[in-house]
């Protein structure tokens, strides 16, 4: 491994650092609208970010619908879909890379 390996090893490890530090405060974020029944979409890059958001969403029995990398094009137009047209769907989970 080289040093410029190491570097953008530990640049990429920091980065991660910083979204999932990030969590707790976002999800608080996240459970006023919730409460407040606003319809919103909330975007990360992380999956390990993307599935607390996910989780906190589903303990509040809270239809959703996710976007991330490991989901077919199909099913994506699906889940827009249904996000844009269901009045219960409140949150859109997408990953920024996906969903861009």
């Amino acid at each position: 491994m080289t040093a410029i390996d190491d570097k953008y090893n530990y640049l990429l490890h920091a980065y991660s650092m910083t979204g999932a530090a990030k969590v707790k405060g976002v999800i608080e974020f996240l459970d006023t609208l919730l409460e407040n029944k606003v319809k919103f979409i909330v975007f990360a890059h992380h999956y390990e970010v993307l599935d607390q958001i996910e989780d906190s969403i589903v303990k509040k029995k809270i239809p959703y619908i996710r976007i991330d990398g490991r989901i077919d094009t199909a099913k994506r137009y699906d889940a827009v879909r249904k996000f844009q047209t269901n009045p219960t769907v409140l949150v859109a989970v997408l990953s920024l890379t996906a969903s861009s």
